[in-house]
């Protein structure tokens, strides 16, 4: 019998270290398949848009929270879809997302693919990738939070008995009038 300068230990333990290489990639492509799911399945969208403002990653359910195909916004800039965006209250807003630090919400009216538009809740938060900052964002449609909240506001202005305006109603028309008065006397 011949003798080999071999361990065979050193053979069972890169035997073992081989097997468990192969589970952890096999927990690896399970986490990452389960991962993917939660991202296609989730109630937001998400998208990465990079500091000049250009989607960089769309999740796959864009198509029914958005109505567009995961083509249709790669590399689009996200300022293009927003309602009044030649406004300078918007661009000020814009710039305001670029340069900040952390997370931030906003409420913006984006355009469907249908053309009409409808209001989003975005959630931002920073995000580093290849040494380029970024925005991870996780949008939701609020059209109903939206329309909830105008139907709050008209009941604050209209009695709920009579159906007519009441104090703060009035209060909100002698101010305008005074406004104006200021405006067309300055």
């Amino acid at each position: 019998m011949k003798r080999t300068s071999e361990n065979p230990l050193r053979n069972w333990t890169a035997y073992k270290a081989s097997l468990k290489q192969g589970i952890g990639v096999k927990k690896l492509a399970e986490s990452e398949r389960k991962f993917r799911s939660y991202v296609e399945n989730a109630a937001d969208m998400l998208f990465i848009v990079n500091h000049r403002g250009f989607i960089e990653y769309v999740s796959p359910n864009c198509k029914s929270i958005m109505g567009y195909d995961i083509k249709e916004l790669l590399s689009k800039n996200v300022y293009d879809f927003i309602e009044n965006r030649n406004e300078p209250s918007t661009e000020k807003v814009f710039k305001k997302i670029a340069d900040f630090k952390g997370k931030r919400y906003l409420e913006w009216r984006l355009r469907h693919k249908d053309g009409s538009y409808h209001w989003y809740g975005i959630k931002c938060s920073e995000h580093e990738d290849d040494k380029e900052k970024k925005r991870l964002c996780n949008v939701r449609n609020i059209d109903e939070k939206k329309a909830y909240e105008e139907e709050l506001r008209t009941m604050s202005y209209v009695d709920a008995l009579t159906g007519l305006e009441n104090r703060l109603a009035f209060d909100r028309h002698l101010k305008r009038v005074k406004e104006r008065r200021m405006g067309f006397y300055n």
